[in-house]
């Protein structure tokens, strides 16, 4: 079994938006060290699109957005209309933390910039009241200071990973032992389900997701066991491992996803990568 590090690779790409230069011409009471409209530093890149609702996909204002990982970090915050910008050296690789009254904290999977600026970069934030309805669809009670995490299962093409089974899924620590409770199915309606009613993954409305509830703070380890191989060519299909390091901070929720990697066909000419939805 080999096993592959994942890491999230946006792809779309934004032009910088350069504003215009103060009006004047002189610089006699310019205080370079004052607050003036400046152009964005253009070694900088930008990383924009819409903070979402994780469940209803409803665009939300003053969604406060921090980079994590990342020297130095960027920061801003959602207007009216959902839309929010970040500025990141090139090269970059981050998460990205969404905080909201009456939301979870919520960490997105990482986010890498190479040398473009990314755009339709969709963030999404968890509802507390969301949260709380998957621990009731299965009959549970949330426990205080403990993290949920929802994984979006892709293969490396970017269609959905389906017909993996409960028992191939697994969210363990440093010593391999298992965390929280789960995994869980997202189901037709949208939530988790229990596993007598779904036990391998399945594709609903072109997403196939997985979901922990009651993670306690801390850095894990989610393993994915999946079929890579043996398509058209003939050949002998072989078990794989996405492996996806994943942190959960108390009372939050964690966002994942799969895919990334090269042993599955290339994307079909057109064909969506899932930088866009990662939910």
């Amino acid at each position: 079994m080999r096993r592959l590090s994942t890491l999230l690779t946006l792809s779309f790409a934004l032009a910088a938006c350069v504003g215009d230069p103060p009006a004047g011409g002189g610089d006699d009471d310019v205080d370079a060290g004052g607050d003036v409209d400046a152009t964005p530093d253009p070694a900088l890149l930008s990383v924009a699109g819409r903070t979402l609702d994780y469940f209803t996909d409803a665009p939300l204002d003053t969604v406060a957005l921090a980079t994590e990982g990342m020297t130095p970090a960027s920061s801003d915050s959602s207007d009216a209309t959902g839309n929010y910008e970040l500025r990141v050296p090139p090269g970059s690789v981050f998460y990205a933390t969404a905080t909201r009254t009456n939301y979870r904290p919520t960490r997105s999977a990482p986010i890498r910039v190479l040398d473009q600026s990314l755009a339709m970069t969709d963030l999404t934030i968890v509802s507390v009241a969301d949260s709380r309805r998957q621990y009731a669809s299965l009959g549970l009670e949330p426990t205080a200071g403990r993290a949920v995490l929802f994984a979006l299962l892709l293969r490396n093409n970017g269609t959905p990973l389906e017909g993996v089974p409960l028992a191939d899924i697994t969210l363990v620590d440093a010593l391999g032992a298992p965390v929280g409770q789960g995994p869980y199915f997202f189901g037709e309606n949208g939530d988790l389900v229990s596993n007598a009613t779904l036990a391998v993954s399945t594709a609903y409305l072109g997403k196939a997701r997985v979901g922990f509830l009651d993670v306690p703070p801390g850095s894990y380890t989610l393993k994915v066991n999946y079929q890579a191989g043996g398509g058209g060519g003939g050949g002998t299909p072989e078990i794989r491992t996405y492996e996806l390091p994943v942190e959960a901070v108390a009372d939050g929720a964690t966002l994942a996803a799969t895919g990334g990697g090269d042993d599955d066909m290339t994307p079909p000419p057109g064909a969506r990568t899932f930088t866009a939805d990662v939910h």
